[in-house]
């Protein structure tokens, strides 16, 4: 039975809420009074645990101070300042145990989590979908297991956590960790073996090479096999990458054929522009409506998009990133591009320090978050190197070549060049832990009406001729 905190009882009983005990309040006045921010930590502490919206309102300013400040934790004024509503249930010298608090607050979490489980499942079982109830209350108790269980000890024994290994292995098995994500690029799948959560990916390329439309490619594949992605589209607006998205879905699902000189008749998808200008003709205008109105056939996920033009969106830091994806709770993540972040602050002021540290961040984020991270860069300018008709011809920056931070290629899992010119494309993996480096795959290149897609080598080896 949970041991219920002397100073909880007092504080309850003196406002004779005997029966309720608010153990986020009294985790959140302790550590403010305390200084203890990084007890949250050592006893997995989050945002969830906590019952009500002002305590989750007043943990997230805690934990966002504590990053901006060393580690210090805010005083009880400045904290009711940017929390009026948390002035009711703070609670001054909290004298408790912070594991016992922990147990407490966990255990609130259990009923809670108990209780909305039962009730999904009982809608399903009442619209008739009594099929995978089993499998999807597995799934669901084992995250609720996981994330209601307190900490007590950082780092996992390899003589004395053997059942946390089998239940990881379990879930793996299953396919609830470690989810790999498949490339839209059958040569990606086959170097590195598509895309692992908790692992950060990063694209460069020069400036208006398609480093935002390859990677958008990749998170409509994720989209329709099932991920919720999350886009943080800092230079271009919603409904430009909103046609992007529907363009890219389009030319997948071959609506129509267009002839290209170079190409031949290739299936492809609605016209951009015409998108753009809100010019399709009436027979495809019909077609795009009843295309948004089945979205559902065609996306088993969903692709969150917050882009600059977005009201209220001012904040682009890494700290603002981690709760949209908590609050979407995505699986897959994209920033484009890295560069227009709020940086964290470079206290130690080293040349690059603010970027480095900024992408450090993420890829610890794409860890604890269980997400994959694509984040583009962009690549210094050269002079383009002509053929004998004067036409540009590709040529894919190096890893020497980036322009704003290398630290983004050094915290990567893998590294993707970016090059294209009318209608072809280039994709060469750089540094990999997986493999692929100095892979290079060549593409057919026409995102005005979705096609973006790898050429086979076949069709290679029928072009040379």
């Amino acid at each position: 039975m949970l041991n219920v905190p002397r100073n909880a009882i007092r504080i309850a009983k003196s406002r004779k809420e005997a029966l309720f005990i608010a153990y986020g309040s009294f985790i959140l006045s302790k550590v403010c009074d305390d200084n203890s921010v990084k007890e949250l930590r050592k006893y997995g502490i989050e945002r969830a645990d906590f019952a009500t919206e002002t305590e989750r309102q007043a943990y997230e300013y805690v934990v966002n101070y504590a990053e901006a400040n060393g580690d210090q934790a805010p005083s009880y004024a400045t904290l009711i300042a940017e929390v009026p509503a948390f002035d009711d249930a703070y609670v001054p010298d909290v004298t408790d145990n912070m594991f016992v608090l922990a147990q407490g607050i966990k255990a609130e979490r259990q009923e809670r989590e108990f209780v909305a489980i039962m009730n999904d499942l009982a809608r399903e079982h009442e619209k008739g979908n009594g099929k995978n109830l089993l499998e999807q209350l597995h799934k669901r108790s084992q995250e609720a297991i996981m994330g209601t269980s307190v900490r007590s000890r950082t780092g996992t024994s390899a003589k004395e956590d053997t059942a946390k290994v089998e239940t990881e292995y379990d879930r793996r098995k299953e396919g609830e960790s470690n989810r790999i994500w498949a490339s839209h690029f059958p040569s990606i799948n086959r170097e590195i073996g598509g895309y692992a959560s908790a692992n950060m990916y990063t694209w460069y390329g020069r400036s208006g090479r398609g480093k935002s439309i390859m990677v958008l490619e990749e998170i409509v594949k994720a989209a329709q096999d099932g991920a919720t992605c999350l886009v943080w589209s800092l230079e271009m607006s919603w409904y430009e990458v909103m046609v992007r998205i529907y363009v890219s879905l389009s030319g997948r699902l071959g609506l129509r054929q267009v002839t290209f000189d170079d190409a031949g008749q290739v299936a492809a998808g609605f016209d951009s522009r015409a998108i753009r200008h809100g010019d399709l003709t009436p027979e495809f205008e019909a077609e795009f409506r009843s295309f948004l109105a089945n979205i559902d056939a065609h996306l088993k996920g969903d692709i969150i998009v917050r882009a600059t033009d977005d009201e209220g969106f001012t904040d682009r830091s890494a700290a603002e990133l981690r709760k949209n994806i908590e609050e979407y709770e995505a699986d897959v993540v994209m920033i484009d591009p890295f560069y227009l972040m709020n940086y964290e602050r470079n206290e130690d002021k080293t040349p690059g320090g603010a970027a480095t540290k900024t992408s450090q961040k993420l890829r610890g984020m794409a860890g604890y978050t269980q997400t994959v991270m694509h984040v583009i860069t962009q690549a210094d300018e050269e002079t383009e190197q002509q053929n004998d008709e004067g036409e540009r011809e590709l040529s894919v920056p190096t890893r020497k070549d980036i322009m704003k931070t290398k630290a983004v290629l050094q915290d990567a899992a893998s590294v993707f060049g970016i090059d294209t010119v009318k209608g072809h494309g280039e994709i060469s993996l750089g540094k990999g832990r997986d493999g692929g480096e100095g892979v290079s795959l060549e593409l057919l290149y026409y995102p005005g009406v979705g096609v973006v897609r790898e050429i086979s080598a076949e069709e290679a080896l029928v072009k040379q001729f």
